[in-house]
């Protein structure tokens, strides 16, 4: 009976376990990024990173990896304050970084010297009560940091851009540097 009971429990616990990761981010799930300021705004490739709300565009080249920095082929579970990068899609898959704006590289140096690395960083004033080492989960509010120098945000301002010092509080406050990842398939069905 003792037996039969906690075979039943693993059983469950199991189960239960297998379906939490379905709303968790894995290196190998190709994600949308929406920028949580209003209007559905979501990343995609283009010369530049740039925005668009049209689901042609993101269908072609709004799909996002989130691979592990040190570790780029393994297909692991994404804790906030990991060092990852993001890896765009389309084409050859470019690598978003940090320059004066954001840009895209395929330069190991640039990831050598930080500026293609980033950490999602849990928005705690806009209800994630996440910490770091937690696993990052779908459809949460989200901070992209990038890691090169000082540690900025990424945001929308019109073009995608970076918060600075000076205003990286009010940009977070009013969601223009707070973002959700989405899954790539469940945005097709509401993007009609």
């Amino acid at each position: 009976m003792c037996q039969k009971f906690l075979a039943a429990i693993s059983l469950f616990l199991f189960f239960g376990m297998v379906g939490a990761d379905n709303d968790v981010l894995w290196s190998s799930t190709e994600v949308i990024l929406e920028n949580q300021y209003p209007g559905e705004w979501r990343l995609e490739r283009n010369t530049v990173p740039s925005f668009t709300t049209d689901c042609d565009r993101v269908e072609m080249a709004g799909g996002w990896k989130f691979l592990n920095k040190d570790d780029r082929e393994s297909n692991e579970r994404i804790k906030y304050g990991d060092e990852v990068l993001i890896e765009n899609q389309y084409g050859e898959n470019w690598y978003l970084e940090r320059d004066t704006d954001p840009k895209f590289t395929s330069y190991e140096s640039r990831i050598a010297n930080n500026a293609a690395v980033w950490k999602i960083i849990p928005a705690s004033e806009h209800g994630n009560d996440s910490i770091l080492g937690d696993y990052v989960g779908l459809y949460e509010n989200i901070l992209i940091q990038n890691q090169y120098g000082e540690k900025w945000y990424l945001q929308r301002h019109v073009v995608p851009k970076f918060t600075t010092p000076e205003n990286e509080e009010e940009r977070i406050a009013n969601k223009a540097a707070v973002w959700m990842l989405l899954e790539q398939d469940s945005i097709y069905g509401g993007c009609a």
